[in-house]
């Protein structure tokens, strides 16, 4: 096995350690509060993500690799359930309820789509720089690239933009930056491993720290700034994420 691949694998691994620790962590933290349960969920479908996809890029097999990654479906969810967590941290779930109507009906609809007809999702996988098997996109697989970033990210980074600038009370309003650039950065991060999807030759090694750098900013403004009201346990939850 290749020494970036090694690293590639470990580097994703560790971010689903980090994903795993901030979804604990919120358990752990009053599930009942605010924004909680879409939040954890986010958090359940980016390990679904990151699993899959460590798992898909090393099967031999092109087919298995396949079969393993059309759980990449998972990205949709993603979308869905993170909309949905930053509405309710700002306390606009009920107000813009016809937006998550819109994004959780266009994505079932997407993903039960896609489960039937695969192949519109994903080809048979084939060897890809040092993988020995990657992505091949089918002909709609752009789709969620539009639904995740074109409509979910775009709309949550200006939700809490708007929010930010309208806060007044300088507590709220760091915990709604660091919120805000903790987000920006993962999917920024996140994004990366989608260039060599479309056979752009840039190295998915570079995404690996999406969820570490976004984990480490979320956990850094729920202690210091408590951010949606979270209490401090972290250590049980790093705990938890380890095991």
């Amino acid at each position: 096995m290749e020494l970036k691949l090694i690293i590639h694998n470990i580097g994703f691994i560790l971010s689903a350690v980090s994903t795993i620790t901030a979804l604990f962590f919120l358990v752990l933290n009053n599930p009942r509060a605010k924004g909680h349960i879409p939040l954890a969920l986010t958090f359940l479908a980016v390990t679904i993500f990151i699993l899959s996809h460590v798992l898909g890029v090393n099967a031999i097999d092109p087919e298995v690799s396949r079969f393993i990654l059309m759980f990449n479906l998972s990205i949709l969810f993603i979308g869905m359930f993170n909309v949905h967590a930053v509405l309710s941290t700002l306390g606009k779930d009920r107000e813009k309820w016809y937006i998550l109507c819109f994004l959780y009906s266009l994505g079932i609809i997407l993903v039960l789509w896609f489960m039937k007809y695969p192949h519109l999702f994903l080809e048979s996988s084939t060897p890809k720089m040092y993988f020995p098997n990657y992505y091949v996109p089918g002909v709609l697989n752009w789709i969620r690239v539009v639904f995740l970033y074109g409509f979910c990210v775009a709309y949550m980074l200006y939700e809490l933009t708007i929010s930010y600038l309208k806060e007044e009370n300088v507590y709220r309003k760091r915990q709604l930056k660091y919120l805000t650039i903790a987000y920006a950065w993962g999917y920024l991060l996140g994004y990366i491993p989608n260039f060599l999807v479309y056979d752009v030759q840039i190295d998915p090694l570079w995404g690996m720290a999406f969820m570490v750098i976004f984990a480490a900013l979320f956990l850094y403004a729920a202690i210091k700034y408590g951010l949606m009201n979270i209490k401090v346990v972290a250590k049980q939850a790093s705990i938890y994420g380890l095991v």
